[in-house]
């Protein structure tokens, strides 16, 4: 076999395996979004709702809940900025120091759900969390991976449509790509969904059990990229 051919298959390698942790974090993160919808009735991976909710609550005197709110979105922010400390680098496949956070994220979880923490610290749990997950910075088909929310992966998915139909062929593996993640994050909610009516409060410790299991497989199996 032939160097080139070498290098093409390692590259085809750490593509497939980036799009299964793609589809993976962002399975885990709509599970958690719709696991703090149905247990504690707030949104907690994306923050325009925990804004709004805090300048309604100011406006109405309820200093608790400004904080609370006000926590989420410093906790997430803090999150992100970790993890551009870690991956300043805007990465086109997965590494080893991918399995870090998850592994962190899934560990604090399950503690603090394990020693029962008041429901306004697991939410700033999976707000720092997921704050971590979003920061990763991970880059294919041209898209900067962003997998708590999808508001912004529906307008780029709707984007690409449009340059399709403009004639840009080209864009139908980005836009492929869109509708996979908000595919993803769809059946993780479903999923939770399903979960909570089953395990009730439990239901975290099984997401943070995964997230374990995620960075583990990650720090074992990460493709490693070959050297000219």
């Amino acid at each position: 076999m032939g160097y080139n051919q070498k290098v093409t298959m390692t590259y085809t390698q750490r593509k497939k395996f980036t799009l299964v942790w793609v589809a993976a974090l962002t399975f885990l993160a709509g599970a958690m979004n719709v696991s703090a919808i149905l247990l504690f009735n707030t949104t907690i991976s994306h923050h325009t709702g925990s804004l709004s909710r805090a300048a309604m609550a100011l406006a109405e005197g309820d200093f608790k809940l400004f904080f609370d709110m006000i926590s989420y979105v410093v906790l997430f922010f803090f999150g992100a900025m970790i993890s551009g400390l870690l991956y300043y680098q805007r990465n086109r496949g997965v590494r080893l120091l991918h399995s870090l956070l998850p592994i962190v994220f899934g560990c604090v979880l399950f503690i603090g759900v394990w020693t029962g923490n008041t429901n306004e610290n697991i939410l700033r749990i999976i707000a720092f969390g997921m704050g971590l997950q979003n920061g990763t910075q991970i880059r294919i088909y041209g898209v900067i991976v962003r997998t708590t929310h999808m508001t912004g992966t529906l307008t780029d998915a709707a984007l690409s449509i449009g340059h399709i139909l403009r004639g840009k062929t080209d864009e139908w593996d980005r836009f492929l790509f869109l509708v996979y993640t908000l595919a993803c994050f769809l059946v993780g909610g479903i999923w939770a969904a399903v979960s909570i009516q089953q395990f009730q409060f439990a239901t975290l410790q099984i997401w943070s059990i995964l997230y374990l299991m995620m960075g583990v497989f990650v720090f074992i199996f990460h493709p490693i990229e070959m050297k000219h």
